[in-house]
Order: structure tokens, then sequence, then C-alpha cells
């Protein structure tokens, strides 16, 4: 079965606790892996790029119930695709907020959350490619 992330199944809203979006990005901060992407990837299709994960995000965020969890991530470095949709999200949609995810994190990694609620992952730092965690919740209605 295939589903296209940008429509919402009408089935699935308000029905998930926990709901995880990796989703397609430019891949800037995996180039060891994936050298082609440096001369494939322009400004125009990280734009692109940046408006599919908005749509997507727009679509997945109605199917996290209320005190649930909506977990964002990417392997760029890119800017916008990172902290900019997180801006963009909670502009969008304020009944989530940044949910800590310390709790959840080994001492090592701990120390490496910049804002609450996201992680970014460097090599050289960690013993990683690049990765970017944003962790969502969404919060009661009073």
């Amino acid at each position: 079965m295939r589903w296209d992330a940008t429509i919402i199944d009408e089935n699935m809203v308000g029905q998930m606790e926990v709901v995880i979006a990796d989703l397609p990005c430019s891949g800037l901060g995996v180039l060891g892996k994936k050298t082609d992407l440096k001369y494939k990837m322009t400004k125009e299709m990280q734009d692109q790029l940046v408006s599919l994960q908005r749509q997507i995000l727009s679509t997945v965020q109605t199917y996290v119930k209320e005190d649930g969890t909506l977990v964002y991530s990417t392997c760029t470095i890119h800017e916008e695709e990172n902290m900019g949709n997180v801006r963009w999200f909670l502009e969008q949609y304020p009944e989530f907020e940044l949910d800590s995810m310390e709790e959840l994190l080994c001492d090592e990694l701990k120390s490496s959350v910049k804002r609450k609620g996201c992680l970014q992952l460097l090599p050289g730092v960690h013993e990683s490619d690049v990765f970017f965690i944003a962790k969502f919740k969404r919060v009661k209605h009073e």
C-alpha cells in the first residue's frame, strides 16, 4: 500500500499518540555517503523540499492526539529545513509546543540540546552524520 503524506487520511485524524515525521530533505548532512548530492542540489530544489516538508507536516500534525507527540527529523544542516520549519510550524499550529527530549537522551547528547525540543547532531562533535530532530507536543485545550 502507498500513501501520499501530503493528503490527509481522515481515518487517522486525532488517533496517534506519537507520529514520527522523518521527512525527505536535501541530505546535506550525509554528503560523505551521498557525494553526488553536492552536484545535484540547487537552491530551487531546497526551496521545493521546504515546501514539501511543510505540506507533510501540515498533514501529519492532524493525526496527533491531545497530549500526543510529533517528532520531526531531517539529515541536513540546511537552516530552513530545520529551525526554519520549526519556527514555521509553531506559528502555523499554536496548539503545539516544543517538548523536552532530554530525558530520552544519553548523557553524552543532553548537552547538545541547544533549544528545548531540538537536537542537532554534527560529525566531529558526535559519532554521527548530521541529523536534526525536533519534538513537539500537542497541548490540551482548556
